[in-house]
């Protein structure tokens, strides 16, 4: 059956001009075949999820057992114990100090607007009028409307009224200038109005770009001053895609409130907005009025928490972390030299297995992804960058694989 292309709207695309891509039907560990037999190495993991590759029977077979015990149960009406086991998992594993109250949704996006939520209500709760949310210029935290409070990429946001006003504030990144002096500034002027600082890590639609030594662990002491919380966005870059299970602590930081998605599910649905014992508190109380107002018929959806714990047990097990960080140098090395000397390659940055390839333009980087995939090789981009994120187990045959056909398609 060949339905109309235009049927199926996709994401940020033309609806009168979609782009051909092509249709992918099966993947095993990573590479993915076409509906033609064409095999492709996915180097971007399907955005940055399949953690372990396509196919992983570990994975598929700890999801069926939980598919043939029970698919659904919402956690509105009754406990499953997976929830709680998953909760508790992650905490242990993550050994954050005070970092032990999980809420489980599915997406990114929904997991920024739990945290925003929480941060927002968390303030009221205690009495104050705070709603300004702030964050890093060209960050991305999600495309929904609460986080797009957050989102300060005018491609994604400009237009929309009632996240672009007063209330979205954007502060330059460091490798712009934004160090904590601005910070500084800008919390002694509107620290009061302020509830919430998002920042990522390492960020990824910015384009694999990891934060100064000492700049989160000194933002996150700055705001603790202001009594303005702070949300670590670990939806692209944690659970061991930089080589960490939460990097803001790898960073030396405290956030408040930490974000996990993408590489949590390994390509299932899952994630985990982690708060803080102090939050917590601020929902503790008789009265429900200081109940945390949300909820999904999908929180604690049962098949993405069993991928979920998999993936946790299988990551500490296994090392996982340790072997990121060793591919991850090896190939962005292997990456930066056989770029050198390309016209349209200006530098290879990132971190673990999250890496950016700035091109010299954006159609620079349009004509590259295009090349590669040419070449049977699939790469993501944002706007002059190009995404590398293969799965964890890349051997070094698929790495050398990546970087010759990388070189091949920039020129």
């Amino acid at each position: 059956m060949h339905s109309d292309p235009r049927a199926f709207w996709r994401p940020f695309d033309q609806a009168a001009h979609p782009a051909p891509l092509p249709r992918i039907t099966r993947g095993s560990g990573l590479s993915v075949f076409g509906d033609d037999g064409t095999e492709y190495l996915d180097a971007i993991s399907g955005s940055y999820n399949h953690c372990f590759g396509h196919g992983d029977a570990q994975l598929l077979d700890a999801v069926q057992r939980q598919m043939h015990r029970l698919v659904h149960f919402c956690s509105v009406t009754g406990d499953t114990g997976l929830t709680e086991e998953l909760a508790a998992t992650l905490v242990e594993h993550l050994a954050v100090p005070g970092l032990r109250h999980v809420f489980l949704t599915l997406s990114g996006s929904e997991g920024i607007e739990t945290a925003l939520k929480m941060a927002w209500q968390f303030h009221r709760n205690r009495g104050a009028a705070r709603q300004k949310i702030a964050s890093l210029a060209d960050a991305y935290h999600g495309c929904t409307m609460g986080a797009l409070y957050a989102t300060q990429r005018g491609f994604c946001k400009d237009g929309l009224p009632f996240v672009s006003g007063d209330d979205s504030l954007a502060v330059p990144p460091p490798h712009q200038g934004g160090d904590l002096e601005v910070w500084r500034e800008l919390l002694e002027r509107q620290g009061e109005a302020i509830a919430a600082i998002v920042v990522e890590p390492v960020m990824g639609l910015a384009g694999a770009i990891e934060q100064p030594p000492g700049f989160l662990r000194g933002l996150c002491a700055l705001a603790r001053q202001h009594g303005v919380l702070v949300i670590a966005d670990e939806v692209f870059c944690g659970i061991g895609r930089a080589g960490s299970l939460c990097e803001a602590a790898a960073q030396g930081a405290e956030p408040d409130i930490v974000v996990f998605s993408k590489c949590l599910g390994g390509g299932f649905s899952i994630t985990a907005t982690v708060a803080s014992d102090s939050v917590f508190a601020g929902f503790l109380g008789d009265s429900m009025d200081r109940a945390f107002r949300s909820g999904h018929t999908q929180t604690g959806n049962l098949l993405g928490c069993a991928a979920a714990l998999h993936v946790l047990r299988r990551i500490r097990d296994e090392d996982w972390c340790g072997q990121v960080r060793r591919a991850g140098v090896a190939l962005r090395e292997a990456l930066e030299s056989a770029l050198t000397g390309s016209a349209e390659v200006a530098t290879v940055r990132g971190k673990g297995l999250m890496l950016g390839i700035e091109c010299t333009s954006f159609d620079a980087c349009g004509a590259v992804q295009a090349r590669a995939r040419a070449q049977g090789l699939l790469v993501g981009t944002a706007g002059k960058v190009v995404k590398v994120a293969p799965a964890f187990p890349i051997s070094s045959q698929q790495s050398a694989q990546l970087v010759e056909l990388l070189a091949r398609s920039a020129r």
